[in-house]
């Protein structure tokens, strides 16, 4: 099992074959993700191809989305905390 610890390794992440059948690398699902059009693994499945062959990928492909929203969200606090940092608690709307 390969564990992204940090997806947005442009060399790790965009090498990486997901979806053997249609040769779908891991960056072709990223951009799935930040287009906006896809929020599910099928959704991501249409726009992509991935998995929608033998299907043995599909456990990879929702690793890769785990991993991107996992680094998205850490990404987001970490933000927040510095802007909290530089402005202050902002309440939030």
């Amino acid at each position: 099992i390969t564990y992204d610890k940090d997806i947005n390794s442009t060399k790790e992440f965009s090498d990486e074959v997901v979806c053997s059948c249609y040769q779908v690398k891991a960056s072709t699902i990223k951009m799935a993700i930040l287009s906006g059009e896809a929020k599910s693994i099928e959704e991501i499945s249409e726009l992509t191809n991935a998995g929608t062959a033998c299907r043995a990928c599909v456990c990879r492909i929702e690793r890769k989305v785990t991993a991107f929203r996992l680094n998205a969200e850490t990404a987001a606090i970490a933000l927040q905390r510095n802007l909290n940092k530089i402005f202050g608690n902002v309440p939030k709307k």
